[in-house]
């Protein structure tokens, strides 16, 4: 497998992958911002609804605005 990798290395490696996938992350979701995508809702906890995309992307409804089906189209915000 090769060298060892020094002990310093390994949680600044890890901050930077993490710091790098959140940025990326909320750079997609700005270019998606406004688009519509067909979702299913994954999850309801406190007044909303969770609804994941076909893209994976997580848009959150107030449960009023919900209409009680499990699959439909949402405007990413």
């Amino acid at each position: 497998m090769g060298e060892r990798v020094p002990p310093g290395v390994v949680p600044r490696a890890r901050a930077e992958l993490r710091d790098t996938g959140e940025a990326k992350a909320r750079a997609y979701r700005a270019r998606r911002q406004g688009q519509r995508a067909d979702g299913v809702v994954c999850g309801r906890q406190a007044g909303q609804v969770e609804v994941l995309t076909q893209d994976y992307v997580s848009v959150y409804l107030p449960t009023d605005q919900w209409n009680g089906r499990a699959r439909f189209e949402v405007t990413v915000r």
